[in-house]
């Protein structure tokens, strides 16, 4: 009854051991006595948790699997035990009285399904009543039962919390979810409005410059058609002063058309409405055309028009037209900026392509305006810009034209040592359908194309050297120029050489951090676009950090689709 009542009353396994101990200490001639329960954390070893009348030395701690000494029989017996101690002052067992030996001392092993999870001991200075040890032996059962129930409630106290905790956790991810999903909602409405709104912006540009440039080109076609007319028949009654006039109102006629055809030209390019016809060219003999063209203006400047190259170069297949148009451009800009010398045109073949390069002794480019050779409406400088006429979209429609063609078009210069400008022309490039073969009837091909978007050149911010792979096999078969860097400051040292089109970027990194990596970023007034690439569950502060820095593009590892990409 006694023992009922004590398990009744102990709420745990340490208020079961105190209980316990002192309900014996009361009952019995005891002088000392210990309870030791199992360490949850080691299961091996059993813990003191009370004691009465112990020595400071008493084992803090056993090991009941050892069976060795006072608890080895009890144990292994899963019994009660009455051990009686030697008279001889040097202990021959581990005790729990150390060096201070009882007459006698009762081992009682507690057991929950034959496992040994605690050991009550007692010791006393003089022999226990022999009916001690039955006594107990009706007691154990009581403890065991006591200590099953303690453990198993305890264990579903722990399960409580863990699913508490769980429950918890969940919660406030299915949050974070619910938030990512409502932002990542609001901005995918507000991208599309935004990609409504440019496509629209486009298309009335597009529309706009198309329409102004036909409305424009039209009447002064019919100007320079009516001025050359008037000098042919007025010759003979024109004064050299009118003629003169004549060839004024010509000249700046020519000029403005062929403002009005550059931009007709660059709309149509950027709208994607320009359609190629490939054939099988000559490259010599294009070559040798564009130069007998470039002869008449260079005459008026005195300079000379040469050719190195052999007349046997491989056949081409390309836009013969665009192509030609490409070299049109750099060789006149090449005449016009040439006061002394000459330029020449060389060309040799190059295993799968044809190299050709325009050489000239003209001014040449300064460094810091060698990135910029190609923009649209730009010149080396505004000294330039009145010194020698021009339009500044020779460049950049040959620039263009040739990344529609799969050209790869680069330029060298020096300050008053001239310019040249590099063509590296494939034989036969990849483009949408099969290539005409010789003689075949051209047929007209789409310009979206990944020669198009060669242009584009992205940085891969990532450490994953597979994820990294896998990135650049999805991007380069499209056209794109890919440049990979494990970490954040590799990336951003290299754009301040050359500033990307845009970034793949992952978030987690080590050193330097994706999200360190946009501050930074930011910092420096970069604006480029930025795809985040994680597989990080994002809080609610990196999602506002990451909206706070223009990200508007967000992908899950795992679940890229190379469309999407």
């Amino acid at each position: 009854t006694d023992i009922m009542n004590v398990a009744a009353v102990s709420r745990t396994k340490d208020d079961l051991a105190w209980n316990f101990t002192r309900l014996v200490m009361e009952e019995t001639d005891s002088c000392m006595a210990a309870f030791y329960i199992r360490n949850e954390a080691e299961p091996g070893k059993l813990d003191l948790v009370a004691s009465v009348g112990l020595p400071p030395d008493t084992l803090k701690s056993i090991a009941p699997s050892s069976l060795e000494g006072q608890f080895g029989a009890p144990v292994l017996a899963s019994e009660v035990l009455l051990l009686d101690i030697p008279p001889a002052r040097s202990p021959v067992f581990h005790t729990i009285a150390g060096q201070l030996l009882p007459a006698q001392l009762l081992t009682l092993p507690i057991n929950v399904r034959e496992e040994p999870v605690a050991l009550f001991a007692i010791g006393s200075l003089t022999p226990y009543p022999e009916e001690y040890k039955h006594a107990f032996s009706i007691v154990r059962e009581g403890l065991n039962a006591a200590m099953a129930n303690l453990l198993a409630g305890e264990r579903e106290r722990e399960l409580v919390q863990d699913l508490q905790a769980a429950n918890q956790e969940l919660a406030a991810q299915s949050e974070e979810l619910e938030y990512q999903a409502r932002e990542l909602e609001n901005q995918n409405a507000e991208l599309n409005i935004q990609r409504r709104k440019s496509e629209e912006a486009s298309r009335l540009k597009t529309e706009f410059l198309s329409n102004m440039s036909h409305e424009l080109r039209t009447p002064l076609n019919s100007i320079l058609a009516l001025s050359r007319v008037l000098r042919a028949e007025g010759k003979e009654r024109l004064t050299d002063e009118e003629q003169e006039y004549l060839n004024i109102i010509e000249r700046n006629g020519k000029n403005l058309l062929m403002l009005i055809n550059g931009i007709l030209d660059l709309s149509r390019i950027e709208a994607g409405r320009e359609d190629l016809h490939m054939k099988e060219t000559q490259a010599s003999r294009l070559l040798l055309e564009t130069a007998e063209s470039m002869r008449p203006l260079a005459r008026e400047k005195g300079i000379s028009i040469d050719c190195d190259f052999p007349q046997e170069l491989p056949c081409i297949i390309t836009d013969e037209e665009k192509l030609r148009r490409i070299i049109i451009n750099i060789a006149g800009n090449a005449v016009k900026f040439t006061e002394t010398g000459g330029v020449r045109f060389c060309a040799t073949a190059d295993g799968n392509a044809v190299s050709i390069n325009i050489e000239d002794t003209g001014i040449g480019i300064e460094a810091d305006e060698l990135p910029f050779i190609f923009d649209e409406f730009r010149q080396s400088d505004g000294t330039m810009a009145r010194k020698f006429e021009g339009t500044g979209l020779g460049l950049a429609i040959a620039k263009k034209y040739a990344e529609i063609l799969g050209i790869d078009i680069s330029v060298v210069s020096k300050p008053g040592s001239g310019t040249t400008f590099s063509l590296r022309i494939p034989l036969s490039p990849v483009m949408p359908g099969d290539a005409h073969p010789s003689g075949a009837e051209p047929r007209e091909t789409s310009a979206d194309t990944p020669a198009r978007r060669r242009k584009h050149h992205l940085h891969v911010v990532e450490d994953n050297p597979v994820a990294t792979m896998h990135i650049r096999r999805m991007l380069e078969p499209e056209g794109f120029r890919v440049s990979t860097f494990p970490g954040g400051r590799a990336s951003l040292d290299s754009i301040e050489e050359d500033i990307p089109d845009g970034i793949v970027l992952d978030l987690m990194m080590p050193g330097m951090d994706g999200f360190e990596f946009l501050k930074e970023l930011r910092r420096r007034k970069h604006d480029i676009p930025v795809l985040v690439l994680t597989a990080k569950v994002l809080t609610r502060e990196d999602t506002k950090f990451l909206n706070e820095n223009g990200i508007r593009f967000l992908a899950l590892k795992g679940d890229v689709d190379p469309g999407d990409l």
